[in-house]
């Protein structure tokens, strides 16, 4: 498996912002953070793909 870290930063009211949200969630700041960029990057990825996969159906023949 591979890692990558990324650094985030945030103002003192966006962090008490991220770190509520994280307990109602019961995980920590971390974790949760990690779990929504998970989220993002596969939502990117199958978006991506379907939209070429839908110009690849509506390109005409001759372009094929």
């Amino acid at each position: 498996m591979k890692e990558v870290s990324i650094k985030f930063k945030f103002t003192e009211e966006q962090f008490a912002e991220v770190q509520d949200e994280a307990e109602s969630m019961k995980m920590s700041i971390g974790e949760m953070l990690t779990e929504s960029m998970k989220f993002i990057v596969k939502d990117l990825i199958n978006t991506r793909n379907n939209l070429k996969e839908e110009q690849e159906e509506t390109m005409p023949l001759s372009r094929k």
